[in-house]
């Protein structure tokens, strides 16, 4: 296989960031701030082990050559399922909350 001869799956992540200020006082304030991480939750499936074997058949940190990888470039494993360890990119939908107080 020549080198860079596939691509992988695209990567879908929607952020989103939520900020109110409120006045308190005559020089101060407080600002209320709500965070989402991948908002949609997105899947983002990589193909199986493209990520650790580089070609295939070179070890990416030590060099060596190494034989192909059965399940390279499949989204399944042979048992029909996902390979929750090596397929998932990104992070799960995830939020946060922050408080801050000027004064």
């Amino acid at each position: 296989m020549k080198r860079n001869a596939y691509r992988n799956r695209g990567f879908k992540t929607v952020d989103l960031r939520l900020l109110k200020s409120f006045p308190f006082g005559e020089d101060k304030r407080v600002e209320f701030s709500a965070e989402m991480f991948n908002l949609f939750n997105f899947d983002n499936i990589v193909y199986d082990r493209t990520n650790l074997i580089y070609g295939p058949g070179i070890n990416a940190v030590s060099g060596a050559v190494v034989p192909a990888n059965a399940t390279f470039l499949q989204l399944r494993l042979p048992n029909g399922k996902y390979d929750p360890v090596n397929n998932q990119l990104g992070t799960p939908f995830q939020a946060q909350l922050g408080l801050r107080y000027f004064f």
